[in-house]
């Protein structure tokens, strides 16, 4: 890779990262070409060299959102030397802190889910994005069950599970003094796992 490709590659992430931060300041409808390019401190024209429309980033930037929650996450189910319940457990805790749960992030998150309720482009980037976050909560929940000796229903324990921790983001992200909202997707996992 040159080194002219890699400062392409750079300033499109920093024109997706103000985007994100532009949505969560200002919603999807408020976003407007100005408030990405102040955020970004960049002309209004490299927008355009960069993407073909606001839409184009706008999808762009859901992808690259959901993409980086995952990163971390797939990350952290990775890492060596925990059990599969201790891997749950931290993948479970990892979504309710920063860098997946970021006040940014976590407003500009809401303000796409809306969204996607009526675009289908970005329904489109929401089901792929839910469909490698359920298929993670899969392996993992099949793993600490098997660990346990347990005998559960995976794919409902996951829709449960995936539902319960969607709700505490919705909370967390309309009051950030919620008390741990973790603890009661990890108290299910819990009360299904020794039962």
């Amino acid at each position: 890779m040159t080194v002219r490709r890699l400062s392409a590659e750079k300033r499109r992430g920093q024109l997706i990262a103000a985007a994100i931060a532009s949505i969560a300041r200002y919603g999807l409808k408020g976003c407007s070409i100005n408030a990405i390019t102040n955020a970004a401190g960049v002309s209004r024209g490299l927008i355009h060299h960069y993407f073909r429309s606001k839409d184009e980033l706008l999808a762009e930037a859901y992808g690259a959102l959901g993409e980086s929650m995952m990163d971390v996450m797939q990350r952290i189910a990775n890492e060596e030397g925990q059990t599969a319940v201790g891997r749950l457990h931290a993948v479970i805790r990892a979504a309710f802190v920063p860098p997946v749960s970021s006040a940014t992030n976590a407003s500009a998150w809401l303000a796409f889910w809306h969204a996607a309720r009526n675009d289908p482009r970005l329904r489109a980037i929401n089901r792929r994005i839910y469909a490698d976050y359920r298929d993670l909560m899969t392996k993992l929940v099949r793993d600490a069950a098997s660990e346990l000796g347990s005998e559960v229903d995976v794919a409902e324990v996951v829709s449960t599970l995936v539902s319960l921790m969607d709700g505490a983001w919705i909370e967390l992200a309309i009051d950030s003094d919620s008390n741990t909202p973790e603890a009661s997707s990890l108290a299910y996992v819990r009360l299904i796992m020794e039962h």
